[in-house]
């Protein structure tokens, strides 16, 4: 039981990496070719120390790789059927979205490469980046539960999971 923890965990630090319109922006940039630093600074109006830090966000949570041309690092996303959080277990369930789409898709969704609203796909990622927020969309995906239902599997107070909830909801989730 231990691992799955450590899967919410790590899913929740993917999202807290995709959870700022900056990094976002990073994101569909490199989604189209690799770029330095320099060129990312340019282009988004950014400072180097603040392309750095996006960067290193991105890097940690597996979501970009880098490459070393010389004194200049270039950037790229990475391949995202090898990311951690893109295999599918052999516990997927048949016919779930991770079995139709694949985790990957969930991790990084289509609509945020073809979207210019970026504060909308902000919103949906700073709803998921929360650990517990993540427990509660997996107990949900199996079904309707009432709030005490998630209170007695999570063992949260009421409060804490409709607080949850509410953020759950502003997100569209």
């Amino acid at each position: 039981m231990a691992r799955r923890t450590d899967n919410f965990e790590e899913l929740a630090g993917v999202f807290l990496a995709m959870s700022d319109k900056t990094r976002l922006a990073i994101l569909l940039l490199l989604a189209k070719k690799e770029m330095h630093v320099a060129a990312l600074q340019e282009k988004l109006q950014l400072s180097q120390a603040n392309a750095s830090h996006h960067l290193s966000l991105l890097y940690r949570a597996g979501l970009v790789v880098s490459r070393r041309d010389g004194r200049r690092t270039g950037y790229s996303i990475a391949n995202l059927a090898e990311h951690r959080m893109g295999r599918k277990s052999k516990s997927t369930a048949p016919g779930s979205n991770a079995a139709r789409f694949g985790p990957t898709e969930l991790v990084l969704p289509r609509m945020a490469a073809q979207s210019d609203k970026l504060e909308e796909i902000e919103v949906v990622f700073q709803a998921l980046r929360n650990e517990t927020r993540l427990r509660i969309v997996a107990l949900l995906g199996k079904g309707e539960l009432q709030v005490t239902a998630i209170c007695d599997k999570l063992q949260l107070p009421p409060s804490g999971v409709s607080h949850h909830l509410c953020l759950l909801r502003l997100g569209d989730l």
